[in-house]
């Protein structure tokens, strides 16, 4: 009996020490609260539209002075979906974002001496006007000459400038139009993307949303994040727990 005794005690000294904690409890659904959550516990989110209720376990939480909280969880594609619960708009979204395999390419950068325009919703490279001349407001591709000394241009009719004489009548002049020389813009390339880094980030509090943040990362290094919120009526789907230690 004895041996038994020393055997035992000599396993539990092997034995890694586990600190008690006290059984997950709930604080209720994120779009009504019935507690905050404690800085000192650990915390976890229970999907209640998924009749398989799966548990997100949080890779970080942030605690503000006003007793809401930031939880970050890792995401996969599987991951996302379920966080996109009650809210098919923002299922599509998380679809199409895992489905993302290129990015627009960098608008197209014009030549010397041109700008980019937009004419009738398609990019062109329209010239800049002459030294003096004025583009027409009315049309990209036009400008009006310099105004000769002592004119101004006529607020009506920018194709036209006027002047007042000694004896109290106006004179028009009608200033020089430019039709400027254009080039086509050649097309914009897309730029595949290499890696994605996807989170949902569950804020608690008077301002509790559910986001899904995803970094598109081009081969250049450069990442472009794109962030949807689910519609405020799904997050009461979502069950906040705590388990605080014993």
């Amino acid at each position: 009996m004895r041996f038994n005794t020393v055997a035992v005690a000599a396993v539990a000294a092997m034995l890694p020490s586990i600190a008690a904690a006290s059984p997950w409890t709930t604080l209720g659904r994120l779009d009504a609260l019935a507690a905050p959550p404690l800085a000192s516990c650990n915390q976890r989110l229970v999907n209640h539209y998924s009749s398989a209720k799966p548990v997100h376990v949080p890779i970080a939480v942030t605690y503000a002075t006003n007793g809401s909280a930031r939880l970050t969880f890792a995401g996969d594609y599987a991951t996302l979906r379920l966080f996109a619960a009650g809210d098919s708009a923002f299922a599509s979204a998380v679809t199409t974002l895992a489905q993302t395999t290129s990015l627009p390419g960098p608008a197209p950068v014009p030549p010397a001496g041109y700008r980019l325009v937009m004419v009738n919703g398609q990019p062109l490279f329209v010239a800049l006007p002459p030294a003096g001349a004025t583009l027409d407001p009315a049309n990209p591709l036009r400008a009006y000459g310099p105004v000769p000394a002592g004119f101004m241009i006529d607020p009506a009719n920018p194709a036209m400038a006027f002047r007042i004489l000694p004896n109290g009548q106006r004179e028009v002049v009608m200033r020089p139009l430019f039709m400027l020389p254009t080039l086509a813009v050649p097309p914009v390339q897309p730029v595949p993307v290499v890696a994605k880094d996807m989170s949902a980030v569950v804020q608690t509090g008077l301002n509790a949303s559910v986001s899904i943040n995803v970094g598109l990362m081009q081969p250049s290094g450069v990442v472009e994040t794109r962030s949807f919120v689910i519609n405020r009526a799904a997050l009461q789907y979502f069950e906040l727990q705590q388990s605080c230690p014993l």
